[in-house]
């Protein structure tokens, strides 16, 4: 028997949310650090990857969650949160172009 799917759900959003985060985080300390950028966007890139792993083996592993519910979760949160990057970046990006000109 699994959980309540809204858990699940929630389980979901909470391990993109932290994966975001430390994309987030990266990306304000390498911008001060022009020449680590790819070190950064690589090394968080990997940390990311092992938190969802890691998080969703032992959810799926441990508790009662929803498998597809989670999954379906995690998958449309993560793929949201990627978008708001890219549109972070963008702008900053855009941003800066405007200043140097």
């Amino acid at each position: 028997m699994t959980g309540e799917p809204w858990v699940a759900v929630l389980c979901g959003i909470g391990v993109a949310a932290a994966s975001a985060l430390i994309a987030l985080l990266g990306l304000r300390w390498s911008a001060s650090r022009p020449g680590l950028v790819v070190a950064a966007v690589l090394g968080g890139t990997l940390v990311r990857l092992l938190l969802v792993i890691g998080c969703s083996v032992l959810l799926l592993g441990f508790t009662n969650v929803a498998p597809l519910a989670y999954a379906t979760s995690l998958i449309v949160s993560y793929l949201g949160f990627l978008g708001i990057e890219i549109f972070l970046i963008l702008r900053k990006r855009g941003s800066q172009t405007q200043t140097q000109t």
